[in-house]
């Protein structure tokens, strides 16, 4: 994992060291930039969620072990309280989202979905969910105990997805390819005002 200080001049800090032995991927920083979260198989086969100090060097903690399952995707709220991640239970093939709290403790499964994205009160998680019958994927959105489950997503031929909340959870960003490349979008969180942000081939 690698990490870019924006205000430093791109200045980047190598925050681990993977030896060529295993796999730290889908990084998600905190709300105060003091912690990554991310998946690693460092230890076993499968993927843990993991946390490291945007400090780097020792200190790396395993927040989610779960047997025979892939965890990813993790995502903090802005109280660094409450953790959100894909888990995919070896022999499916259906990504579930899960929710704990951030020091690993009462994990909870809570729909069928990936990519999820707290909002930084720690109320929502937007995610996407793939349409069976179209292939595609859609965006959705649900309380964070799994009730109110709502999709946002109006177009089942396109896919969206990599959905993000903005700081102040009103919007969210996310990419589709639904104007022939996979672009930057943003809409309102009840799905209004979707508006196309790049046009790059």
């Amino acid at each position: 994992l690698w990490m870019i200080d924006l205000k430093k001049g791109f200045i980047k800090t190598k925050l681990t060291d993977s030896q060529h032995k295993w796999i730290d991927m889908t990084p998600s920083l905190s709300a105060d930039g003091k912690w990554v979260y991310y998946s690693s198989n460092r230890l076993s086969p499968d993927f843990d969620i993991w946390r490291i100090s945007t400090k780097g060097g020792i200190g790396i903690t395993r927040i989610i072990n779960s047997r025979y399952t892939q965890d990813l995707h993790p995502s903090v709220d802005g109280k660094n309280y409450l953790l959100a991640y894909s888990s995919i239970p070896i022999g499916s093939i259906q990504p579930q989202i899960w929710t704990a709290r951030v020091d690993g403790t009462l994990p909870s499964q809570l729909r069928v979905g990936d990519q999820p994205n707290l909002c930084r009160d720690g109320k929502k998680i937007v995610f996407v969910r793939k349409n069976e019958q179209a292939g595609k994927y859609q965006i959705w959105l649900m309380n964070s105990d799994g009730t109110g489950e709502t999709v946002l997503s109006q177009d089942p031929t396109v896919n969206d997805m990599y959905p993000y909340f903005s700081p102040d959870c009103k919007w969210i960003v996310f990419t589709s390819d639904a104007g022939g490349n996979k672009d930057i979008y943003i809409m309102k969180v009840d799905g209004s005002h979707r508006t196309q942000l790049t046009t790059k081939p």
